[in-house]
């Protein structure tokens, strides 16, 4: 009797549940494209398709394949026989380190063991296989896997048709177009690199206001979670959106044009979550979006994005509707990747901004009237102080440009008033671009430039104009930049949350 059929009596005999503790779960018979021919599975990870197998031809050699690997990194050795697999396992806690060894260096291995120590059912476990089978733990996992690894001829690895289908594996040659892109999915704590994350299934469908939302999965990565966001958005409303915005050509708007377009589009989601992990907040470091069209919205000659496909495919979503897809990152809060015993979460709406009537620069004292364009107020503008202005000249670095310096600097109340993130006044237009300097003309007197007040603000935004220390009601913005004084249009905006904070329980 061999090791492994060892292994299954001692399973059988003392019916031990546990065996999940080590990252060998029992699955279904099946295969993936990048199963060699003739392997013999003997457990499965859980997550992404991994599963471990005996190989024939090579006696009770284990090899781990990972279907979500790179192509050419489908498929692993990771112990020269079972016993050894049992041996590396004590040492190491769980197939997990085993499975991602052969993209890391030591320290990179060795840190993982320390972050992800055994738990108490392992330690249970490995004590029971130790009694009963005479297993000891691997003294030097590490070198064992390389050894193992480096001294293997991939070439011998017997692969199966789909292997070199490219409808079934990415990685295989493919000469004829292909009718639809193929993609595999990665989920990584970088944008493009880095190991994969664990992938935890969730598959939570849940409405906030009238929109339908998904959250198929979180990701457990080495510096933290990442969870995805699917929102289903009907395809007619698409449609009629493209239709009425078709020729739109964003070099010709202003930025409130253009943010008012985003606003409108059905696809356009702002939010921002926050995880409580064992009661503990995680809040997001970097967030990333992409969409998928239906085919009915598709404009003609435009092929679907690949790595919308991939969203498409790994989460099973209907291709006839249209979504709109995140993808959020959280950073560990502690040294070591904690456990996850509960996990919550909050997703918080971004403001709507609502375009209120224009009006041009009003003189000193006198009111401006505003409505706000959603909930009917009425609100009275009254300048406090208006001039013109214009910057220093060596404000920009770049000495072969000419960039627009003169500007409007207004400071104003409002009546009744309002927060300054839920109101604000900013320049209708764009502005004058910068141009290429002239030469310079020999002998001509160098120009002198007036004094400015301090400046705050950026391109997507007001530029709020500081004045020594402002009355809490007295508020400041300034016009966008134009190299010469003009009238100004100001456009007032309103700021209102429109849906409430979404709380759920996710584990």
């Amino acid at each position: 009797m061999n090791d492994y059929q060892d292994f299954q009596k001692l399973c059988r005999d003392t019916e031990i549940p546990e065996v999940r503790f080590l990252g060998l779960e029992t699955g279904e018979d099946i295969s993936y494209f990048c199963t060699p021919k003739g392997a013999r599975i003997i457990g499965w990870a859980g997550v992404d398709g991994i599963h471990y197998c005996f190989v024939r031809g090579f006696g009770e050699m284990v090899f781990a394949v990972s279907p979500m690997n790179l192509p050419g990194e489908y498929v692993h050795p990771i112990a020269k026989d079972f016993a050894g697999l049992l041996g590396m396992l004590m040492a190491c806690g769980s197939l997990d380190a085993l499975e991602q060894a052969w993209g890391w260096d030591r320290a990179q291995f060795d840190a993982y063991l320390q972050e992800n120590p055994a738990s108490e059912e392992q330690q249970a476990l490995f004590a029971l296989l130790q009694e009963k089978l005479g297993i000891e733990p691997v003294v030097d996992p590490y070198g064992y896997l390389k050894a193992l690894q480096q001294s293997f001829d991939y070439s011998r690895i017997p692969w199966s048709e789909d292997y070199e289908d490219p409808d079934m594996n990415p990685g295989a040659a493919d000469d004829s177009e292909p009718e639809e892109p193929v993609s595999f999915w990665r989920v990584t704590w970088e944008e493009s690199s880095g190991r994969n994350g664990r992938e935890i299934p969730v598959n939570r469908t849940f409405s906030w206001g009238e929109e339908r939302w998904y959250l198929p999965s979180i990701y457990r990565c080495g510096k933290g979670l990442v969870v995805d966001f699917c929102v289903e958005v009907e395809p007619d409303s698409v449609a009629a959106f493209l239709s009425y915005y078709q020729g739109a050509d964003e070099r010709t708007l202003s930025h409130m044009e253009i943010r008012t377009i985003q606003q409108q589009n059905p696809l356009h989601v702002e939010f921002r979550p926050v995880l409580w992990l064992n009661g503990k907040k995680l809040s997001a470091s970097s967030g990333c979006g992409m969409i998928w069209l239906a085919e009915s919205c598709l404009p003609e000659g435009e092929r679907q994005d690949r790595d919308s496909l991939a969203w498409i495919r790994h989460y099973q979503l209907d291709p006839t509707r249209c979504w709109s897809f995140h993808r959020w990152r959280f950073p560990w809060i502690t040294k070591k990747p904690p456990v996850l015993r509960s996990l919550g979460l909050r997703l918080e709406r971004e403001p709507f901004e609502s375009l209120g009537t224009p009006f041009v620069t009003p003189a000193v004292g006198q009111p401006v009237s505003l409505c706000h364009p959603v909930t009917g107020q009425a609100y009275t503008l009254t300048a406090a102080e208006v001039e013109e202005q214009q910057l220093e000249e060596g404000i920009f670095s770049d000495p072969g440009m000419e960039y627009p310096r003169c500007l409007t600097a207004m400071t104003y109340t409002l009546e009744p008033d309002l927060a300054s993130d839920a109101f604000r006044i900013q320049d209708r237009e764009n502005g004058d671009p910068p141009r290429r300097k002239e030469p310079p003309v020999p002998g001509a007197p160098e120009a002198v430039s007036a004094a400015c007040f301090g400046i705050i603000g950026g391109a997507d935004g007001p530029i709020a104009v500081m004045v020594g220390q402002p009355a809490p009601t007295v508020h400041g913005a300034c016009s966008s930049l134009r190299f010469e004084p003009a009238e100004v249009t100001w456009l007032p905006i309103f700021r209102d949350k429109l849906l409430p904070d979404l709380e759920l329980t996710i584990l």
